[in-house]
């Protein structure tokens, strides 16, 4: 009778860690989701245009951005603002653009700023069927596992957008 109860509660136990296991990655989907749109949006608050061969608008240039650990790569040459600017007097859409995207890229490996374990962020432009530029964005980050032993997984959170 006793080894029947033990077996049960180890049971009980392991559904429970089970349980918890998936609430942490649920959590941190929900917050790669929210990353995301964050990097979305700041793409389309920041994004210069111009008319492109077919005379519909396009994003000028077509912006792509990797970062991992909060350590930007890929990044646009030329000027960036500075603490000495203010969000009045950056020097361009494109430097405001860039600043804003790199500021968010030292928040997604950051989990104490809203970013998610071993965080990662690309923003990849992508030409779409009629001519125009589609971001694609994709957050991944380092998911639980089952054992503590095992290779850590990656999962991700894609969606792509156009500015």
């Amino acid at each position: 009778m006793l080894i029947v109860a033990a077996i049960g509660l180890l049971g009980v136990a392991g559904l429970t860690m089970n349980n918890l296991k998936s609430s942490a990655n649920s959590a941190w989907r929900s917050q790669a989701a929210l990353l995301a749109d964050d990097a979305a949006e700041r793409l389309r608050v920041h994004n210069v245009w111009q008319l492109g061969a077919s005379g519909l608008p396009v994003a000028s240039p077509a912006y792509r951005m990797h970062c991992v650990g909060g350590v930007p790569g890929d990044l646009l040459p030329g000027v960036r603002c500075t603490a000495a600017h203010d969000a009045l007097d950056c020097p361009d859409p494109a430097a405001m653009r860039t600043t804003e995207l790199e500021n968010l890229c030292s928040k997604v490996a950051d989990v104490s700023r809203g970013g998610v374990p071993g965080g990662a962020l690309l923003i990849d432009p992508v030409t779409d069927a009629s001519g125009r530029t589609v971001y694609r964005i994709e957050v991944g980050w380092d998911a639980r596992s089952a054992s503590a032993g095992a290779v850590v997984p990656r999962a991700s959170y894609v969606m792509e957008v156009r500015p």
